[in-house]
């Protein structure tokens, strides 16, 4: 049975290496933001809620779409380690 990193050719086993540690990265940055401003939100530290602004169901789902962005990003760090070496 062939592996999935078989199948690619060396030469774009860098390319594919890079753009994971890219998704990676940029995944762990973002999901780090929204689930933190998620909970913030939540727990009304921004003050957001007295003005109309976001309802708890709403506050949670940003920082359930950060956690979302984290194990994408997680994926793209076992993507490179799984592809560079």
């Amino acid at each position: 049975m062939v592996t999935l990193k078989e199948r690619v050719p060396k030469r774009l086993r860098m390319p594919v290496s890079l753009l994971s540690i890219a998704v990676g990265l940029v995944g762990l940055v973002i999901g780090y933001i929204l689930t933190l401003s998620g909970l913030a939100a939540y727990y009304d530290l921004l003050g957001l809620q007295k003005g109309g602004g976001l309802t708890g169901p709403e506050s949670l789902s940003i920082s359930v779409a950060g956690i979302v962005l984290l194990v994408i990003a997680y994926l793209g760090f076992k993507g490179f380690m799984y592809f560079a070496y």
